[in-house]
């Protein structure tokens, strides 16, 4: 896609929230772990909601789709529903317990694959066109 400003990054959510709770200490951290879980959620979705958004107005799009493990956040469930619903859009949803990771699925594609002896394989590289080169 195109469209400038729909990259995210949460590495500047996780290190604000690394510093807060070194900042709070452990039992000050302990009493507030909730609020903050809730809080990080909560800024984590709003992001993906307004890059969604965005996104969104970017195109011809009839629908939306949510997957992946993420995609059984309550939260982000509920928010993109809601802009679906602002926007005209169809949502399409899987069911939560098939919203998983796709950790065990590329464990179990590697058992298939021919081994590449170390250090070999520290040669290559992965793109987003699908094809794997080796590094230059």
């Amino acid at each position: 896609m195109s469209e400038r400003g729909l990259d995210f990054s949460f590495s500047g959510l996780k290190t604000a929230l690394v510093y807060k709770v070194r900042d709070l200490g452990p039992e000050e951290t302990e009493s507030r772990r909730a609020d903050l879980a809730a809080s990080f959620q909560r800024a984590i979705v709003d992001q993906l909601v307004a890059k969604l958004r965005r996104a969104a107005r970017s195109g011809d799009w009839p629908a939306i789709a949510l997957g992946g493990g993420v995609a059984a956040n309550t939260e982000l469930r509920a928010r993109t529903q809601a802009l679906c619903d602002e926007l005209g859009l169809r949502l399409k949803l899987v069911p939560v317990s098939l919203c998983t990771d796709n950790a065990a699925m590329i464990a179990s594609a590697a058992r298939f694959t021919e081994p590449i002896p170390y250090p070999d394989y520290l040669s290559f590289d992965a793109f987003a066109t699908g094809q794997a080169v080796r590094a230059a």
